[in-house]
């Protein structure tokens, strides 16, 4: 960001207007207050506090157990701009009305601009039994690592387990449950990680609480590599078919020629593209001409990602 400021200043009695040009280092934000870990009886009210600075001036939003802060009258988020002499910096807070023993978790601040970001979360405790918060469904794209947090309330807690289909994880070496009651599942399957989660916790007096969410795996669309013969000619008729031989529905498919996406479009007159079914389709020269010759992309996309195979066609005869 460039600034022009404009100095006054006298000569021959007249007064002059100096104009000097200096630029503001973006930089990425950095906490310079936050809070601690803190263990409460019911009953009092919370504050909990993050201030930040950074150029451009960061936002702050709050989670609670990696979940949106609850929306009831007993939070209140709010944030303002303190400017001091040396910097600019953006309060944000979050207020907690006679605290409750669900209100117990994780909270974490990040503050984040186009530079970066910077993040900061402590554990507030709050005496009393188990409370497990809902957990929102997830679609997690197959390959990827899944964690979940299991959104414990109450003081103290003995024991924090996951279940899937009625069984205790972990049930192999993709699995970890640590203490804190976070599930890691690595290279996650479609077939065997698909379906219900429970997350359960318990205190020493036995008394438990718990809690479900569904998880789906999603799968990315793999192309069956194709090739363009290298007996071309020009006049010749010729088809090349794309075809997906993975991934979840619904599969969008389009080509592109030499990074052109409009060129079906444009004037290369006697292309065009037929959908053959929901998974694959073909691209059809009525008549083959120079300009048709380049690379063409076949570009398969779904709601787990994209995936593309590009081919060289060479055509002989050209004039």
């Amino acid at each position: 960001m460039t600034v022009i400021t404009s100095t006054p200043y006298c000569r021959d009695s007249k007064k002059i207007m100096r104009f000097e040009t200096f630029k503001l280092t973006d930089y990425p934000p950095s906490l310079l207050e936050t809070f601690t870990d803190q263990t409460l009886e019911p009953g009092p009210s919370v504050t909990l506090k993050c201030v930040a600075q950074g150029n451009p001036l960061p936002q702050i939003i709050w989670t609670l157990d990696s979940g949106t802060i609850p929306e009831n009258t007993r939070f209140r988020l709010g944030d303002y701009v303190r400017t001091g002499r040396d910097s600019t910096e953006v309060v944000s807070y979050v207020n907690i009305t006679s605290v409750r023993p669900e209100d117990g978790g994780l909270y974490e601040c990040e503050a984040s601009n186009d530079v970066g970001k910077a993040t900061h979360s402590a554990r507030v405790n709050v005496f009393g039994p188990p409370f497990v918060r809902s957990m929102s469904n997830m679609s997690v794209v197959a390959g990827e690592t899944l964690r979940l947090q299991c959104p414990v309330g109450g003081h103290p807690i003995e024991t924090i387990k996951w279940e899937k289909d009625g069984v205790r994880l972990p049930l192999n070496h993709r699995q970890k449950v640590f203490p804190n009651g976070t599930l890691l599942v690595r290279n996650i399957e479609k077939a065997s990680d698909s379906g219900p989660y429970k997350c359960s916790a318990s205190n020493a007096d036995g008394i438990t609480a718990e809690n479900s969410l569904h998880i789906k795996v999603i799968v990315r669309p793999l192309i069956e590599p194709f090739a363009f013969p290298k007996s071309l000619q020009t006049g010749q008729r010729f088809s090349v078919l794309c075809t997906v031989t993975e991934g979840d529905p619904p599969i969008r498919i389009q080509w592109i020629k030499d990074g052109l996406q409009s060129f079906l479009a444009s004037a290369h007159d006697g292309v065009r593209s037929v959908v053959v079914t929901p998974f694959s389709t073909t691209l059809v020269f009525e008549s083959l001409a120079p300009e048709h010759r380049g690379n063409y992309t076949c570009v398969a996309s779904n709601a787990a990602g994209t995936m593309s195979h590009t081919a060289p066609m060479v055509i002989h005869g050209m004039a």
